[in-house]
């Protein structure tokens, strides 16, 4: 199951301990937090681009204060580098089509859910925008970013959309629970009343 989760976060966090010359997780929960930090300075802006600077300030705002945040942003998990780099994606969709896609497939890379995301940036693209010339270079982008990373998975577990594969029947159709019955000795105990499923 170690194809299930991207491998841009652990290697970059690997970098990060190679250049900081430890095995302390303290380097990786800082990193996050600069990632976190940044993340939050692009949905100012890019509230600001959008709507307005009051709409820009309530975004940023709202994620610096929000706890869940706060505890992922510093566990030394993947989804801030995910984040960040969907925001930076978006970031750049107005000027510069090719590397938007390229970011979106890089935040793809940390998480199968990112895949959807990605999908349905490029794919809004032309439905909203209608601008084929925006839309071929976001998924070119995308593609090319991703193509490595698919035939990677290809070669490795010989599916390649493994993680997009097993994060749908793993998680949404409960693939992963084993149905289990209750015996008369679980159900009879208050565990037993409390944890039904076990």
């Amino acid at each position: 199951m170690e194809y299930f989760w991207g491998p841009l976060p652990p290697l970059v966090g690997a970098l990060t301990l190679f250049l900081t010359h430890t095995t302390s997780i303290l380097p990786i929960r800082l990193e996050n937090a600069l990632f976190a930090s940044t993340s939050i300075a692009l949905l100012y802006i890019l509230g600001s681009r959008y709507f307005n600077r009051g709409v820009g300030v309530a975004l940023a705002l709202l994620c610096a204060v929000n706890p869940v945040f706060i505890a992922a942003d510093t566990a030394g998990v993947e989804e801030p580098l995910g984040i960040m780099l969907l925001l930076w994606s978006l970031y750049l969709f107005d000027s510069h089509w090719f590397l938007s896609g390229v970011f979106l497939a890089l935040a793809g890379m940390c998480r199968a859910e990112f895949w959807l995301y990605g999908l349905g940036v490029v794919g809004l693209s032309l439905i909203v925008d209608r601008n084929t010339y925006r839309f071929t270079s976001l998924l070119s982008g995308w593609a090319l970013a991703m193509a490595l990373y698919v035939w990677h998975l290809r070669r490795q577990t010989g599916n390649p959309i493994y993680p997009l594969y097993w994060n749908f029947l793993g998680n949404a159709r409960r693939g992963w629970i084993i149905p289990r019955a209750l015996t008369r000795r679980w159900s009879s105990t208050s565990f037993g009343r409390c944890w039904p499923w076990l």
